[in-house]
């Protein structure tokens, strides 16, 4: 398949995945579960638990923030504690995401030199994936850091490249801060109806996920 015709397909296939968001809920009893939990945990314990919730998450563990950071937001006492919510946050943020990349570095890297061959990902696409990250990281982290889903698993490739350790800090914690405060900024705005937001853009994971596969496989086949 060329350059066209991936381009061609993985536009269909991210149209289907946007238009089955939009009409139709993905939700399973164990998301559900984990969302109780994260609500009645944070409740619980405050700002402890926050930073742990959203640690948790940034190290790839689906513990959405979607509903996590608008509740924090919802109960805070005014603007104030909003921006003290946006800084727990991305702090925790980017804790998870270190641990994430060092894991990445570690395992990553060799899992694909010796078993990447299995999913037609060889040892000259990893080196594009490095050529990529070096020219374009910073802007990836960033941008990957606003995006739903895709923000929690972005420091794994990062890892595995070994991309520059200050830039992956700056980007991570700049891009955590703009979405930890637009949804921390909007929770405290809807008030008791704090849990829409997270159940809008959680519709659309499917869509992002999909988004974050096929510009991976560009960048590493095509670029």
């Amino acid at each position: 398949m060329n350059r066209k015709q991936y381009l061609i397909f993985s536009s269909i296939i991210l149209i289907t995945l946007l238009t089955v968001s939009i009409f139709y809920e993905f939700k399973t009893g164990i998301i559900d579960l984990v969302m109780d939990w994260a609500i009645s945990f944070v409740e619980a314990t405050g700002y402890i638990g926050l930073f742990i919730t959203m640690t948790l998450e940034s190290a790839m563990i689906p513990i959405p923030s979607e509903i996590v950071v608008p509740l924090a937001g919802f109960i805070s006492s005014g603007f104030a504690e909003v921006i003290l919510v946006t800084l727990v946050v991305s702090v925790a943020n980017l804790l998870g995401s270190v641990i994430a990349y060092y894991a990445g570095k570690r395992w990553g890297r060799e899992a694909i030199i010796n078993y990447g061959k299995y999913i037609f990902i060889s040892k000259k696409h990893l080196e594009k994936a490095e050529g990529f990250f070096k020219k374009y990281g910073d802007k990836a982290i960033f941008f990957s850091r606003i995006m739903p889903a895709v923000r929690t698993v972005i420091s794994v490739p990062a890892g595995i490249v070994e991309m520059d350790m200050k830039k992956f800090f700056y980007m991570t914690f700049i891009g955590s801060i703009i979405w930890n405060f637009g949804l921390a900024y909007a929770g405290f705005l809807m008030g008791a109806n704090w849990l829409i937001i997270g159940e809008i853009i959680s519709r659309f994971d499917i869509f992002f996920i999909g988004l974050g596969l096929f510009s991976g496989v560009f960048i590493i086949k095509y670029f």
